[in-house]
């Protein structure tokens, strides 16, 4: 009954997604394959594949390492991945040309989400953050798909909406194999909800995880300092590394009216 009333509620705003779709410039490049109708190099595209949904630039760029050493340990499967958004796009093709596919989601339609399982026949599929769309894990848990949820997070406010949608909410979350959850907090909202606790980790924020190339000119002169205390010497100021000519460093207060003394 909930995906009926669910399903009932997307056909009946169809109509402004899909004027929203049509007025943006941006979103017209991938009209087509949103609603399900793939282009050719992705229905030639060797099969069975690895499926990952990242929805912006962000959620790319915290995957980015992972789908490198995916890349690196399973050469044989296909990588493919999925946006929203065109600086989404843009990302998968200038740092992983030659590595995956990109593609642009399906929009949470029946039909569509379920023409790319049937199409692409995904051996895993792998959401990022908070991509919780109920017909697209209802569609791969039915073809027997694992699915697995990385850097999973359930914002305050996503929070305090999926809670009136419950029933539905718990219904779509029976469908992951794997949660692996930013912080104690997403997984605790997440259990609430009626996620699998057996399925439920805590791993950390992969953007954390990120290492920065120290070769690059932008990270080999920099500092990071916070403030001196009021009456402490200021012969500190003078010491390394900021003291060094051509470093930039940069002064985080831990009160707003140091502000003032920094400025002066």
């Amino acid at each position: 009954m909930y995906f009926w009333i669910y399903n009932l509620g997307l056909i009946l705003v169809s109509p402004i997604i899909l004027g929203l779709l049509l007025t943006k410039k941006r979103c017209q490049r991938g009209l087509l394959p949103r609603l399900g109708l793939l282009p050719v190099e992705l229905q030639q595209l060797q099969k069975p594949v690895i499926w990952v949904h990242a929805v912006s630039l962000g959620e790319v760029t915290a995957v980015l390492p992972m789908l490198h050493a995916m890349k690196k340990r399973y050469p044989q499967w296909p990588l493919l991945v999925s946006t929203v958004t065109e600086t989404g796009r843009e990302m998968v093709i200038k740092q992983l040309g030659g590595i995956a596919t990109h593609c642009y989601a399906p929009l949470d339609f029946p039909w569509a989400v379920s023409r790319y399982v049937r199409t692409l026949q995904p051996k895993l599929f792998i959401l990022v953050e908070s991509e919780l769309w109920p017909n697209l894990l209802k569609s791969l848990h039915r073809h027997q798909v694992p699915i697995c949820l990385v850097n999973g997070r359930i914002s305050s406010r996503s929070f305090s909406r999926y809670v009136w949608v419950k029933g539905l909410m718990r219904r779509v979350l029976v469908c992951l194999d794997v949660a692996l959850m930013q912080t104690v907090r997403d997984a605790e909202r997440m259990r609430e909800l009626g996620g699998d606790a057996l399925a439920i980790h805590v791993t950390g924020n992969m953007k954390f995880d990120q290492v920065p190339d120290l070769s690059d000119a932008r990270y080999s002169k920099g500092a990071l300092r916070g403030a001196l205390p009021e009456g402490l010497s200021t012969s500190a100021r003078n010491q390394l590394p900021w003291s060094v000519p051509g470093t930039s460093c940069m002064t985080v207060p831990h009160v707003g009216s140091a502000v003032r003394t920094i400025l002066a």
